[in-house]
């Protein structure tokens, strides 16, 4: 009997004083691409998204590799918290690495990676297609693809 009590003494001491603790995860930066495998050009497009908005295009023709070309945004604030608040890191670390068939038959493939504390993780799906978990951060990333549009450095 004394076990018993002691025992429930114990559960409730534990009961009372466990708290949830949180830990937060901080995203160092994040990028986001399109490629087409079965393309002649600049075929490959990043962003990558820190302190500032580095913007990467690359690509080939039928001679080899093209030149890289790079632009970049600096801004008085970061501009990362505002493209992280639009994602669930806990539902982002849950998808799967590859969803679908990205550039299956040249349809083409975009990806989503962040580095969380250090440790990267990507997301690689179809062009267009993207899971309803990164359907608002995505929206967003293509109008800021889009306004690289003249990159010519």
């Amino acid at each position: 009997m004394k076990k018993l009590i002691f025992l429930s003494l114990a559960i409730l001491t534990m009961f009372f004083t466990c708290e949830k603790i949180e830990v937060d995860q901080q995203v160092d930066n994040l990028s986001y691409g399109t490629s087409f495998g079965e393309c002649l050009g600049y075929c490959i497009r990043e962003i990558v998204v820190g302190g500032d908005i580095v913007f990467t295009k690359s690509g080939w023709e039928i001679d080899g590799a093209l030149p890289d070309s790079s632009c970049s945004m600096t801004f008085i604030m970061d501009p990362l918290p505002a493209y992280v608040e639009k994602i669930n890191i806990e539902d982002f670390q849950n998808l799967d690495d590859v969803i679908g068939c990205p550039d299956c038959a040249d349809g083409g493939a975009e990806w989503l990676e962040l580095s969380i504390d250090g440790d990267l993780k990507r997301v690689t799906f179809e062009y267009m297609n993207e899971p309803n978990e990164l359907k608002l951060i995505v929206e967003d990333l293509r109008e800021l693809m889009d306004s690289f549009a003249d990159c010519q450095n």
